[in-house]
């Protein structure tokens, strides 16, 4: 089964580069370009999304084989 990931925000010089927050609570740099997917903590290099929650957003399966 594949990590099961919600989008929270973006990187603010890159929006390739997606904040995505798995299911066990940490963060991770989604980057489109390659489909790599990376732990990271965010800081103020992130656009965090304020609507983005994990109680009411979206998950999205990502495809880690690429990275």
């Amino acid at each position: 089964m594949d990590p099961v990931f919600t989008v929270v925000g973006e990187h603010c010089e890159d929006p390739d580069r997606l904040l995505v927050l798995g299911t066990d609570g940490q963060y991770y740099d989604h980057r489109l370009s390659d489909g790599r997917t990376v732990p990271v903590d965010p800081d103020e290099r992130w656009a965090l999304d304020p609507a983005a929650s994990p109680a009411d957003a979206t998950a999205v399966p990502v495809d880690t084989a690429a990275g």
